[in-house]
């Protein structure tokens, strides 16, 4: 059995920041994930047509701004143009900087053939310890660890918990992260006994976290950390 690598930083993770009070993936809901005690927050990673690294979910601002502008087709700075709820779309440099020395980051790479460029801006204006550099996509991670053996990375998955742990061994990945719906005490042997650490998403149930922590999760991503962290943090540190 391999040594667990635990992630005790990522216990209470905010998903695309506080989305539960702000609009996600934004400086002011990043922000409001740290007021409410997470200790890591997690962004969605994208390019621009320029070649700027943004935060956004979507390939375009429809669902978050009502506009149908797709961000691989557009310059940054006419993205940055448009506002919503008061907020502008953020960048990759920005929120390293304001994450920095506060909480770990989550990043969800949405894009091939940044890699590169994401970990100099993470180097530059972050911190590479305390950052998890995860995707769906294999390509995306399996270049990563080619890049760095000193970061930390991890297998998003939806559907397959141990097949994603096979890949994930077979990769020297850190971490794997299963969608809720996939995780039981059958489905964590497997990652547990390899030595993976095992966060899990998307979690807004308090007594749902507390039975995963129970069976051996390290951490969880949340729409909603302020109404979480009472629940969580006292009973898991």
């Amino acid at each position: 059995m391999h040594e667990r690598r635990r992630a005790a930083d990522f216990l209470l993770t905010g998903h695309r920041g506080d989305r539960a009070r702000f609009p996600e993936n934004t400086l002011s809901s990043i922000l409001g994930a740290i007021e409410c005690g997470a200790t890591a927050v997690e962004v969605d990673i994208r390019a621009t047509s320029d070649g700027v690294l943004v935060l956004s979910h979507d390939h375009d601002l429809t669902r978050v701004a009502g506009k149908p502008v797709d961000i691989s087709s557009t310059p940054f700075d006419e993205l940055r143009s448009i506002e919503f709820e008061g907020e502008r779309i953020a960048t990759l440099s920005e929120v390293a900087r304001a994450v920095r020395g506060k909480v770990s980051l989550d990043l969800d790479i949405k894009v091939s053939g940044y890699e590169r460029e994401i970990l100099q801006a993470i180097s530059r204006e972050g911190d590479l310890r305390a950052t998890l550099f995860t995707s769906f996509s294999l390509e995306v991670v399996s270049d990563l660890r080619g890049m760095s053996s000193e970061i930390r990375t991890g297998i998003i998955e939806a559907g397959a918990l141990e097949e994603a742990t096979d890949v994930a061994l077979s990769l020297g990945v850190d971490v794997v992260l299963p969608e809720v719906s996939d995780v039981n005490k059958d489905s964590l042997t497997k990652p547990i006994e390899g030595g993976l650490s095992v966060v899990a998403w998307t979690v807004n149930d308090p007594e749902v976290a507390r039975d995963l922590f129970a069976l051996g999760v390290d951490g969880i991503v949340t729409d909603d950390p302020c109404m979480m962290a009472p629940h969580i943090l006292p009973r898991t540190r």
